[in-house]
């Protein structure tokens, strides 16, 4: 049991360092899977030219990472990563915000950044991740796929009894990392209609930006292995939280994936995979295609 909440905790800890109202679009990342968000929005992939990210790693693993969020504060993230500075918009912010420095408190400069932030409708930064590999280097995190075949085991009661433990141990748990300490409100793990598995969270983060001022974030994340692949959302919402409820909504295209059943139309994967490499030789695909066509048959 231990060992479980050890790797639940794990995927949810990976997801955290890795809207608003109106109508709302679903956004593809590329061509692997999509979330509905609201029209303001786009995302950002992480790259190579981005200060701080380890592709190397990434690639290990096979991990895709990605910012979403409104447009605007895309724009400064991808800059600030790239270029080490901030761009137009919040240089705009940042001389508001040092006109206000000169006969306010920092209580009253932080509650005037928000209220801009809110104005313009940026209230949240989501992390968005996928892995297609995390699952075969477990051992690298101290697990091994006897920890996961234990979790297909487990019948609802078994589950509910695992959910109020999980319950009972976070209750009173403040996660403390110096300027910053994280509270889990709430935590479950179940199964999906389509019988995966899937760990929710909700958490408040405090950061102390002084001795006079502690910066607050209502945290949300959403953990689900489905068709060999790892996703990983969690969504920091800083400015009108109170009115910002749709995680549930944003999630929904991958909590509703069903089990990928590839038809083989009476040919096995091999004779699937000599007729790829029939189509490959004859010029219709290319290498490229011809590979991604293999994986999506070998999985």
């Amino acid at each position: 049991m231990k060992k479980i909440i050890e790797f639940i905790f794990l995927v949810l800890f990976l997801s955290f360092f890795a809207s608003s109202s109106g109508n709302s679009k679903i956004i593809q990342f590329g061509n692997n899977f999509e979330l509905n968000v609201p029209n303001n929005y786009s995302y950002l992939k992480w790259t190579e030219k981005m200060e701080g990210f380890d592709i190397d790693e990434m690639e290990k693993y096979g991990i895709e990472g990605y910012f979403l969020g409104d447009k605007k504060l895309m724009e400064g993230i991808e800059h600030y990563l790239i270029y080490g500075d901030i761009d137009t918009y919040f240089t705009q912010i940042r001389k508001k915000l040092e006109r206000k420095a000169r006969n306010s408190s920092t209580n009253q400069i932080m509650k005037y950044f928000l209220r801009i932030l809110k104005k313009d409708n940026i209230q949240s930064l989501t992390v968005v991740t996928k892995s297609e590999k995390f699952i075969n280097e477990l051992s690298d995190f101290g697990f091994d796929q006897s920890d996961l075949d234990e979790f297909d085991q487990y019948s609802s009661e078994e589950l509910k009894k695992f959910n109020k433990e999980i319950k009972s141990a976070i209750s009173d748990a403040v996660l403390d990392l110096g300027a910053q300490s994280y509270k889990i409100s709430s935590f479950k793990f179940s199964k999906d209609k389509s019988n995966n598995f899937f760990a929710s969270l909700k958490g408040r983060a405090s950061y102390s930006i002084n001795e006079l001022y502690t910066f607050k974030t209502n945290d949300e994340a959403y953990a689900t292995f489905k068709n060999n692949t790892l996703y990983l959302i969690y969504r920091i919402c800083f400015a009108d939280c109170n009115n910002y409820k749709n995680f549930k909504k944003m999630i929904k295209p991958i909590s509703d994936l069903e089990k990928t059943v590839y038809k083989n139309n009476n040919l096995n994967f091999i004779d699937q995979l000599e007729k790829l490499n029939e189509l490959y030789k004859s010029g219709v695909l290319t290498k490229e295609e011809l590979e991604k066509a293999k994986k999506k048959i070998l999985n």
